[in-house]
Parts: C-alpha cells; sequence; structure tokens
C-alpha cells in the first residue's frame, strides 16, 4: 500500500465545490424567525456532512503518523532518560552545595554587621565616657587635663576589621546557576484583609474562575451571593453530525 502523505490527500472537486457554496450560504443568511433558523440549521448540519468525510480521508494518514510519532518520541524518552537522570542528580548536588554557599555567606555577612555595630556602638560609648570626663575636669579647672582625655579619645586606635566575607562560588564552564526567590503565603486571612485595604496589592491576586463559574451555572441568577462578584448568562450554538 502506497504511504499516503499531506501532499497526496484531497478533495475531490464536488466537495470543494459544496463547501464553497455553504460558505457563500452562510454569509448571505440573514435571520428574521424560524426559516431563518432553519435554514441556519441546515447549512451547519450539511457543514458536518463535509467534516466527517474530510475526516474519513484524513484518519488512516493521520493514525499512522501519529503512531510513527508516538513510537519515536517513545524510543526518544528511552534513550534520553540515563542522561536525564543523571544531569539531574548531578543538578541537584550543585544546587545543594551552592544553597550551603549561600547561607554561610549571609551568616557570615549578618555576623559582621553585628560586629560593626557592636564596634560604632563601643566607640560611640567610649567617645561620650571622654567628653564626659572632660566636662567634669573643665569644672575643675584642669583644662589642660580636659585636651589631653580629648585627644587620647580621638586618637584611640580602633579595633581590626573582620575577616573578609567569602568569595563568591567559582563560575565553572559549562555550567551556568541561577537564584529564584518565590513567593509564598502564610496567612490566607491576612492577605486577603491587605489587598482588600489596598487596591495597589490587587494585581497579585487571581481569581478561581473556574469553581465561580460553577457556582454560577449552579445557581443560573445573576447574585450568586458573593461579594464583588455577579453571574452572567451566555448563549452557545452547537451543531449535531
Amino acid at each position: 500500500m502506497k504511504e499516503l502523505t499531506a501532499e497526496s490527500v484531497a478533495l475531490t472537486k464536488k466537495q470543494d465545490a459544496g463547501i464553497i457554496s455553504l460558505s457563500k450560504q452562510a454569509a448571505d443568511l440573514v435571520i428574521t424567525g424560524e426559516g431563518g433558523l432553519k435554514e441556519a440549521s441546515q447549512i451547519m448540519k450539511d457543514s458536518n456532512k463535509y467534516i466527517l468525510e474530510i475526516e474519513s480521508l484524513f484518519k488512516v494518514a493521520t493514525a499512522e503518523a501519529f503512531q510513527k510519532h508516538k513510537n519515536f518520541k517513545n524510543k526518544w524518552n528511552e534513550y534520553k532518560a540515563g542522561p536525564d537522570k543523571t544531569i539531574a542528580a548531578a543538578k541537584a548536588k550543585v544546587a545543594e552545595w551552592y544553597d550551603k554557599q549561600r547561607i554561610e555567606a549571609e551568616r557570615i555577612r549578618k555576623e559582621q554587621e553585628l560586629d560593626r555595630q557592636r564596634r560604632e556602638d563601643e566607640q560611640r560609648r567610649k567617645e561620650e565616657e571622654a567628653i564626659k570626663k572632660a566636662a567634669e575636669l573643665q569644672k575643675k579647672g584642669k583644662a589642660k587635663q580636659a585636651e589631653k582625655v580629648l585627644q587620647k579619645a580621638a586618637e584611640a586606635e580602633p579595633e581590626p576589621e573582620p575577616e573578609p566575607a567569602p568569595a563568591p562560588p567559582p563560575k565553572v564552564s559549562g555550567m551556568s546557576t541561577s537564584t529564584k526567590w518565590k513567593a509564598r503565603i502564610t496567612n490566607m486571612s491576612l492577605f486577603c484583609k491587605a489587598v482588600a485595604e489596598d487596591r495597589n496589592l490587587e494585581m497579585y491576586i487571581d481569581p478561581n474562575f473556574s469553581m465561580l463559574n460553577k457556582v454560577a451555572d449552579r445557581m443560573k441568577k445573576a447574585n450568586i451571593g458573593i461579594p464583588g462578584v455577579v453571574a452572567v448568562s451566555e448563549t452557545s450554538v452547537t451543531s449535531r453530525k
């Protein structure tokens, strides 16, 4: 049996003419009552007949093509499974290592920030003590001693800076990494309250229309009892083949 291709499958001249004729009938259709509705229904029925003929014409070729594609895809996935698993395992270990490096770097950064704040507070405390002591000496008429106290405080050696933060992880040829932050809602009630109070936050919510549409279809009325939501009806037309 000769293999079918998309180029070898074609409609008959009669089928082409019939489809064009129905298209013109639909374009010229004017519905003013029952007669027009019946004509529209007949156009859809006749068009569905052509759809069935077209489906039958292409069914054998497409079924064969789909099966070939499926077989190739299955074999492709079978061969890829091993390397994919290997890559996934390596990626997991790389991600774990980078996470450890990031957590450690953040821990060191926080420790250094706390140490910097401690040193600044200590320096400020010493300066304030020197100023207080100098003021007391000034009151006692000991100006030179007061000046020495202030000078000593000004010349005091600052504490040594802490060790620098660890260098960022090295870049390796052929491998790149990226870090993404993802949001998680920990308190839905608090989140909804914030959205209600600030309209700028409305962009962060996405209504569950699947559930809302089910409620609307079940109640079949505009007011479905949910504040800010109204149900609307839409009419669709179907034609049977």
